[in-house]
């Protein structure tokens, strides 16, 4: 069972943090931060690694709620990213693209992906 399963955050705190409340952030927070250091301490098996990418995932999430889209639960949301530094297609790594169909516009094999993907890409090669 996900570690998420039983966390229930009322909707308007998600809006209240969208607006920048910071009490709504604490909320979150405070629901969320043990399954999401249990979930990287687990992959990292160091506390302070586990410790350091629980609060990158929350400063994501504080950068980034109000882009949160309601069709998906907040877990899924606070996991968005699949490494720091990995957004509109690109990662850490230079030349190296996310555009697979589970990246942004996501939900099936549709080809939308790679083609925005491709768009950054191009943009970035002409200096745009």
């Amino acid at each position: 069972m996900s570690k998420f399963a039983d966390i229930d955050i009322d909707p308007g705190i998600i809006r209240r943090a969208a607006k920048g409340d910071a009490r709504a952030h604490e909320i979150i927070y405070r629901a969320f931060s043990a399954p999401v250091y249990s979930i990287c301490l687990r992959f990292t098996k160091v506390p302070a690694h586990a410790e350091d990418l629980t609060q990158d995932v929350f400063l994501g999430a504080v950068r980034g709620i109000a882009a949160f889209d309601e069709a998906y639960t907040l877990d899924q949301f606070l996991f968005v990213r699949p490494v720091s530094g990995a957004a509109q297609y690109t990662m850490p790594l230079d030349g190296l693209y996310l555009c697979g169909a589970g990246t942004h516009p996501g939900g099936g094999v549709s080809g939308a992906a790679g083609r925005n993907a491709a768009r950054v890409i191009l943009q970035r090669e002409r200096g745009l």
